[in-house]
């Protein structure tokens, strides 16, 4: 797991992190680059970052108190300055784009944040977080185009949330964000799951690859934010060439993604890899006396192998708890996929059986389990997936990956000296 990077902003930035920290697995380590600003004041003196500090604590009701380092990217966006931020699940990146909007005076309100967000699920619980905070956005999407556009002309919105695929796919909404009068509305520009650049941008969402065009498609310069909990040094290079972010002249800040509340653990599978009988027992809680279930997302890469174990959880299940369980993957439809995670995230369900679905910007902090059937494509996936537990640093949460037996056998190296198997390389890595 990544270790927080010291060199949190890059020497040409004019916005330092906080002066003095200490470090610990969530937070930077005191930066030793050179000062730009002011250093005759100090951070809380500066009016913006009181500004959206007390406008976040008003919204909030004096819940959340914007950190440090949230304040150092809203600043860097505010001057109008690119970044990029690297920081575990639930560590606040959704609050260090929003704090921007909490500056607009009267006469910006009808400034815009664009938000390219990868699963149309996604942008229908990223807009009930955002309605906490007293912000209006809307959803664009096929299926709610109209709908939105019609919100958005008749004016109050704060927040656009949509595809790269609507943005530059669609000729409808192309024209509409290259319209002189709209365009001039949208302040920034927010790439949220970046990784999604390099994951997918290669294969099946090509359009991710292209989402540096929507740059030049919108008539006046703003700034980009990409942010992603898991992103390389290669994986930064690459969402910067993309997106067309100079490194010399943007903000880059890298928190490191340890979660020290998750135990991270790895398991061999029963006797096949549809063998889903060991499941139940790892979900069962019997502290209390009673049986419950812990809440727990199961990922698995294949839809049918999704439903299966569904369906075997739910026979292992006695009668009052088989409608706690259920499952979500792409064919579902749109709206059911709503529901399913609705459902999952106010406890109706406890149990969410997902394919990559529910692997990205689930924002539930009380998840106690995550468990991973098969080992993953590749690392960052496994820590994207194993982050959706223990968002609430109180709980002490697990997160355990189900390998087959053979991941574990020596193998004679293949002619050539190449490695024999897939999953023995997978086995290395972890």
């Amino acid at each position: 797991m990544d270790t927080p990077d010291s060199n949190v902003s890059p020497p040409n930035s004019a916005i330092p992190p906080p002066q003095s920290q200490t470090t610990t697995p969530n937070e930077p380590a005191e930066d030793t680059t050179e000062k730009t600003l002011d250093e005759t004041s100090t951070a809380e003196e500066d009016p913006i970052r009181k500004r959206l500090k007390d406008e976040t604590l008003r919204r909030t009701n004096k819940e959340i108190t914007p950190r440090g380092w949230q304040l150092d990217v809203a600043m860097a966006l505010i001057e109008g300055k690119d970044a990029v931020v690297v920081a575990g699940t639930g560590e606040g990146k959704t609050l260090a784009f929003t704090l921007p909007l909490f500056n607009r005076t009267q006469y910006q309100k009808n400034r815009i944040m664009l938000v390219i967000s990868p699963l149309n699920m996604l942008e229908a619980d990223q807009r009930e977080s955002f309605k906490k905070l007293g912000l209006k956005a809307v959803v664009i999407n096929h299926e709610t185009y109209h709908d939105g556009m019609e919100e958005i002309q008749a004016g109050g919105c704060d927040i656009i949330l949509t595809s790269p695929e609507m943005c530059l796919t669609s000729e409808r909404f192309r024209t509409f964000l290259s319209d002189p009068k709209f365009g001039a509305q949208i302040m920034m520009i927010v790439v949220d799951e970046a990784h999604c650049i390099v994951n997918w941008g290669k294969s099946f969402r090509k359009t991710y690859r292209e989402l540096g065009n929507l740059r030049a498609l919108i008539p006046n310069p703003v700034p980009v934010l990409a942010t992603s909990a898991t992103l390389t040094p290669d994986d930064i290079t690459i969402v910067r060439d993309v997106m067309l972010i100079d490194a010399a002249k943007s903000y880059f800040i890298n928190l490191g993604n340890d979660r020290p509340n998750i135990s991270y653990e790895v398991a061999i599978m029963p006797s096949t890899t549809t063998d889903y009988s060991a499941l139940y027992e790892l979900l069962v809680d019997r502290s209390t006396g009673e049986e419950r279930l812990r809440r727990t997302i199961i990922f698995l890469d294949d839809r049918e192998e999704a439903m299966a174990a569904c369906r075997q959880i739910r026979e292992d299940c006695p009668p009052h708890l088989k409608e706690l369980c259920d499952f979500l993957h792409a064919m579902r439809g749109e709206g059911t996929k709503i529901r399913v995670f609705r459902d999952f995230k106010t406890g109706k369900i406890y149990v969410l059986v997902a394919t990559e679905a529910a692997g990205m910007g689930c924002d539930i902090r009380d998840i106690e389990l995550v468990i991973q059937w098969g080992v993953c494509s590749d690392l960052a996936t496994w820590l994207q997936r194993a982050g959706r537990a223990g968002r609430d640093p109180t709980i002490k949460a697990r997160a355990i990956m189900f390998v087959p037996a053979s991941t574990f056998h020596e193998r004679a190296p293949a002619e050539g000296g190449k490695e024999s198997t897939k999953d023995q390389r997978k086995a290395k890595e972890l």
